[in-house]
């Protein structure tokens, strides 16, 4: 009973210190050591950004000071 239960923890010790990796994620092999984290935009979300500062000018900015007066809710701005 002793010897399963030593085999048990041995297991559990050795599975806590393997490092799982997602099957999705992979290392980043590309970047430079020590220049740590890279917060830039890919050009996907960069568009994604222009788009919607674009909805915002358009759309949004002209009509929120009147929306703002009269507390309505536009529910075609979430839809």
């Amino acid at each position: 009973m002793a010897a399963g239960f030593g085999r048990c923890c041995r297991v559990l010790r050795s599975i806590s210190h393997f490092h799982w990796r997602s099957q999705h994620t992979k290392a980043n092999r590309q970047r430079e050591p020590g220049l740590g984290f890279s917060f830039e935009f890919t050009e996907q979300q960069k568009e994604f950004q222009a788009t919607a500062r674009k909805f915002a000018r358009e759309e949004i900015i002209p009509v929120a000071a009147e929306y703002d007066k009269t507390g309505e809710v536009v529910l075609f701005f979430f839809f």
